[in-house]
């Protein structure tokens, strides 16, 4: 596939059309980003003007060539500025481009003002695939993400999540195998399952409640301090990240567990039940990838690095043994290594004129 370079038509026709209007371009980012996004705008060929001073946020959008909100743009100013410039570029039908950047990382009131600008249209949402999963769901994951990091309690459901997700893709169009699923597996290895388990008892002793409420609430976006902690897991309409809740749900019900003992459990809990001797680890993400669960593992660790260094050391070798882990890297980069073809140019217009209807009872 040819590549784009400063050379294609495509560039060099943008930049100057850029130059041939000079539109005037207004925007809201933080003081990391003005500077080089002035340059680069000024470079171009448009006029840049950045700042929420005085009466900027409600005047500039209307009559300007197009508007840029960088939600990192709270970092010393209030919410005011940004809600103003987003409904006065809709309400003059001002193209606006939305960067809603650390989306989904778990601030609750952050994640609530950056869905709310979702109100007022923008024309891109320009993000990474964490912060667009986390304003769109599964429903946009399949029409265009590359890669989806997961979390599952269970077998059972990270089965249920992945032929979903595969079959979103595929009712759009696209190739399944296209679209990686990658749950998390948090390991613990032994020199057998009752030296892994003794690790992992010492490892949970460590853990208090309200430190793995704390690390849950920034998943959820939901603080469960405000609950009775020796109470049930109260049912929550409006959570941050879907999959974490939905595995803490299910787990809770399962062993009966109070929000305390959630804490507890939340703050070791180790994705993926994947505990043992480097064989019985083995086995396990060799059952998952078979039973149609991940095509491959996000690695996390208890603790760092030891945990990373024993799962390199006896995991590795036991996977590569069996041919489920290269010894090599044969690609040049990570899409070529992971077996996802580069895009032709203007795939995304396909994406996004497809259409499909999401499986009966799911969410979108």
């Amino acid at each position: 596939m040819e590549e784009l370079t400063w050379e294609s038509p495509e560039i060099t026709d943008g930049i100057a059309a850029i130059r041939s209007a000079s539109p005037f371009v207004y925007g809201l980012t933080n003081y990391v980003a003005a500077n080089l996004s002035a340059n680069v705008l000024l470079a171009v060929g448009a006029g840049p003007a950045i700042g929420a001073a005085a009466d900027f946020p409600t005047v500039f959008p209307a009559g300007a060539g197009g508007v840029w909100i960088n939600t990192a743009a709270l970092i010393g100013n209030p919410a005011e500025p940004l809600v103003d410039a987003a409904r006065t570029a809709h309400a003059a039908g001002t193209p606006w481009v939305l960067d809603p950047v650390a989306a989904g990382a778990g601030a609750t009131e952050y994640d609530a003002f950056v869905k709310a600008l979702l109100d007022h249209r923008p024309t891109v949402i320009r993000g990474n695939a964490s912060e667009l999963v986390a304003l769109a769901g599964r429903d946009f994951a399949a029409r265009w993400a590359d890669v989806v990091f997961c979390s599952h309690e269970s077998l059972e459901s990270a089965v249920a999540f992945y032929a979903d997700v595969k079959a979103r893709a595929a009712a759009r169009g696209r190739d399944p195998d296209q679209l990686k699923i990658l749950p998390a597996a948090t390991t613990v290895v032994g020199t057998d399952l009752r030296d892994a388990l003794a690790k992992h008892e010492a490892f949970t002793e460590l853990v208090h409640p309200e430190a793995g409420l704390s690390r849950l609430a920034y998943h959820v976006d939901v603080d469960l301090t405000r609950y009775d902690l020796d109470g049930p897991l109260p049912a929550l309409d409006e959570v941050g990240v879907e999959g974490h809740y939905r595995e803490v749900v299910e787990f809770a019900e399962r062993e009966k567990l109070s929000v305390r003992e959630i804490g507890r459990w939340y703050g070791a809990r180790t994705e993926g039940n994947m505990i043992g001797s480097a064989s019985d680890i083995a086995d396990t993400m060799e059952l998952w990838l078979d039973s149609g669960a991940a095509d491959g593992f996000m690695i996390q660790a208890t603790h760092v690095p030891t945990a990373f260094e024993e799962f390199a050391a006896h995991v590795v070798p036991e996977l590569r043994r069996r041919g489920l882990v290269r010894t090599d890297y044969a690609g040049a980069t990570l899409r070529e290594n992971l077996g996802l073809a580069r895009p032709e140019r203007g795939e995304w217009r396909n994406r996004a004129a497809s259409t499909a209807t999401p499986p009966a009872g799911e969410r979108p």
